[in-house]
């Protein structure tokens, strides 16, 4: 399960061919692991088993849309009630936001790339509250757990500008436009 700053999670599924590729998973950070003898008993119509041949697309379609559903059901079912103030939307007190994100980067409990969520999250309350250093700090954790995000790239770009850091600004910009050419457009 991934929490994203725009509020929805992605829940991570892995199909397992051996025990090795059952490691590649956990190092994907998978929260299932499906054995492919079993999806495949899954997504093959019984009759034609020991023949190899499938189930139609359609069929395979709506299973796998109705097995997402149900894994993104149980996901959202298991986030930490700290997630519904660590938004970083402008909807909850920035000053709650904090203390939410604070708990969640504390935790100890949440994946590497949940907990650079929060700390953008709680980069994105500070400043809107004008602390423009622990921004710029959070920005720079978010960055250090997830260097491709784009979006703490650019924010700190504007904050390090704010505090007259031009240099530092310019390279956080070009950082971001690596990743998202469009990113501020």
């Amino acid at each position: 399960m991934r929490g994203h700053k725009d509020g929805y999670q992605l829940a991570i599924v892995c199909l397992v061919r051996t025990p090795k590729s059952a490691n590649t998973c956990a190092s994907s950070g998978a929260i299932w692991r499906i054995p492919v003898d079993i999806s495949s008993r899954i997504f093959t119509h019984s009759a034609n088993r020991g023949r190899g041949t499938k189930v139609s697309v359609t069929v395979r379609v709506v299973a796998g849309a109705i097995a997402l559903a149900a894994v993104t059901s149980f996901a959202n079912a298991q986030l930490s009630p700290q997630w519904q103030t660590c938004t970083g939307n402008p909807g909850i007190d920035w000053d709650q936001q904090i203390t939410s994100c604070t708990a969640l980067i504390q935790s100890g409990a949440e994946a590497k790339e949940n907990v650079a969520i929060a700390f953008y999250n709680r980069a994105l309350a500070y400043e809107n509250k004008e602390d423009y250093e622990r921004a710029i700090a959070d920005y720079s954790e978010a960055i250090r757990l997830n260097p491709n995000d784009a979006d703490a790239y650019f924010y700190r770009s504007l904050d390090r500008k704010r505090k007259g850091d031009n240099a530092g600004a310019e390279a956080d910009m070009a950082a971001a436009k690596r990743i998202n050419p469009n990113i501020g457009e």
